[in-house]
Formats: C-alpha cells, structure tokens, sequence
C-alpha cells in the first residue's frame, strides 16, 4: 500500500499542494510520500512509519522503510519523521 502519492509523470505535473501533519503506518511499499513533477509543494512535519515486519510483497525483499520522495519537484521538504531513515530528504529541521 502507498502512502500518499502524486505519480503519473508526464501529465502535467502538480501545482501548490501541502502535505502536512499526517500520520502514515504503511506496509509493503517505500513510498510514504512521494511527488513526481510538482511544483512549489510542501511536505512537512509528517510522520511515516512502517508497520513491524513489512516487507514487499514479491521475492526474499528486505523490510520495508517508508520515505519522503520528491524527486523532480520543486518541494520544502523538512520536519518530517521517517523511521529507519534518520538524516534522509525531508527529515531536516524546518526555518
């Protein structure tokens, strides 16, 4: 299961979109939050946990971490609580 998700890239993109304060338990995915062309989007102060034991659901996979991914996004990024993935895009502290 995703978390929270902005894919199909290559249609357009996504504009002025926060995504703040939640809080996400996931299993079997890594994308905890991920925005694929946005532009001026705010994740912050989320926090992405995964449920013990998730691992994906395919093959001997390792456990899973969910993480903030904004690749090719114009994204404030910061706050956020990613377990496992301490130091990682979107955990920094916010100005």
């Amino acid at each position: 299961m995703q978390g929270i998700w902005f894919g199909n890239t290559g249609q357009g993109g996504y504009d002025r979109i926060t995504i703040r304060d939640n809080d996400l338990r996931l299993s079997g995915a890594w994308h905890g939050i991920s925005v694929y062309e946005g532009r001026a989007i705010v994740i912050r102060n989320n926090r992405i946990l995964p449920i013990p034991g998730s691992r994906q659901p395919r093959g001997d996979h390792p456990l899973t971490y969910p993480w903030v991914y904004a690749p090719d996004s114009d994204a404030l990024a910061c706050g956020n609580v990613v377990a496992a993935q301490a130091n990682r895009y979107g955990t920094g502290k916010c100005r």
